[in-house]
């Protein structure tokens, strides 16, 4: 006698959607930084609360505290290394457990005692306005109103990229293969000096600099346009990458307000909108296709990203990763689940793969190496949907 199993129905945005605020119980369950998880109070943030911080479970660290949680962790399940970056969700539990995309839902569903998820494929998402934020300490409106102070005082400090003292942030990107960039939407500019800070627990305070640098910043903005979070890129005064460990810097988040979705917006909004990991790709796919570009800085943010409610149609610019010590190559499988999280909401979505026989490369690599010639298909589609 055969016996058949039914296979299990699991679908990932509802599993997804049970987990929030239950996150901290799931990575304290199901992986490794569960020190950091069971001392999780709310109250903790990527500038330095210990009682949110563990060791790295990837690479571990000197400090035992390379690892962090994001104060809206346990709501949106963000959290990140300072040398790895920042993970969300299951691309969290998969970064520290070298887990697969199913196992690490099905692993979640079992968490929460889910044995089949009861949405169907043309489920609707509640709107995002009835999940209704805590309110935040006196502590954390004073920090929040710290770090927003901060940033305006580095962003007024800084100079539009059209301007002689911005004249590094240009060379840079020249020197990146990208001439004259004009002003990237306002939304990028270059402060002339700013101290890059690492970890040095033989330190009073636990940091170090390891000097002062040019500073190319950008905006971070949400899906409403408002500002979240500055990016930052340290180089040299001739448009250089400065001598540091990780050049490219995400900034603190603020409590109560997730970078998750967030991007620089280059363009304005449309219905046509393009979306890459790094500056300078989403800056090259422009300059090829002239297509209005999004860039949202990392592959977990990439994964995340919210697209503004005009649009109809996304190009996916995704990098041709070369796979990890796991087998996965981060930009493809992000951008397979932005594509299915965008089609479910009618949305027409293209992932564009750069044209080149390698890994490792991006759409920056195809701008340097064949010009607006490696765009041709893409360039076509962009017109005929125009």
């Amino acid at each position: 006698m055969v016996t058949t199993t039914k296979k299990r129905y699991l679908d990932a945005a509802d599993i997804k959607d049970q987990a929030r605020g239950n996150w901290m119980y799931l990575f304290s369950t199901l992986t490794g930084i569960g020190n950091a998880a069971d001392n999780f109070n709310g109250n903790g943030s990527s500038s330095g609360s210990a009682n949110a911080r563990s060791a790295c479970p990837v690479h571990g660290g000197n400090s035992n505290k390379a690892f962090y949680f994001f104060n809206d962790s346990n709501e949106t399940g963000a959290g990140g290394c300072n040398s790895c970056g920042v993970h969300y969700d299951f691309d969290l539990i998969m970064w520290a457990n070298g887990w697969d995309f199913r196992r690490t839902v099905e692993a979640v569903a079992d968490a929460l005692d889910i044995d089949e998820s009861e949405r169907k494929r043309n489920y609707k998402p509640k709107p995002q306005a009835e999940i209704k934020p805590r309110e935040l300490t006196a502590t954390e409106l004073e920090k929040n109103l710290n770090l927003k102070n901060k940033m305006s005082q580095q962003w007024n400090e800084a100079y539009p990229l059209n301007k002689g003292k911005a004249k590094p942030a240009r060379l840079y990107f020249k020197n990146r293969g990208l001439g004259d960039i004009g002003l990237l939407g306002g939304e990028v500019r270059l402060h002339p000096g700013l101290k890059y800070w690492v970890e040095d627990k033989d330190t009073k305070f636990g940091y170090k600099s390891l000097g002062t640098f040019p500073c190319i910043i950008s905006t971070i903005r949400n899906k409403d346009g408002k500002p979240t979070t500055l990016h930052y890129i340290y180089i040299t005064k001739d448009g250089n990458k400065a001598d540091v460990p990780c050049c490219k810097k995400l900034g603190t988040a603020q409590a109560g307000v997730s970078i998750s979705g967030g991007c620089i917006a280059l363009s304005p909004p449309s219905r046509v909108k393009g979306v890459a990991e790094g500056l300078e790709t989403s800056i090259a796919v422009e300059n090829a296709t002239k297509m209005p570009m999004d860039c949202c800085v990392n592959a977990s943010m990439l994964g995340n990203w919210e697209p503004d409610n005009s649009t109809e149609i996304v190009f996916i610019w995704k990098d041709k990763d070369k796979p990890d010590w796991r087998g996965i190559r981060a930009g493809e499988r992000v951008s397979n689940l932005l594509k299915e999280r965008l089609e479910k909401r009618g949305i027409k979505v293209f992932i564009m793969t750069p044209p080149l026989n390698e890994d490792g490369v991006d759409w920056l690599d195809v701008y340097n190496q064949l010009g607006v010639l490696g765009f041709p298909e893409i360039a076509k589609k962009w017109l005929d949907i125009e």
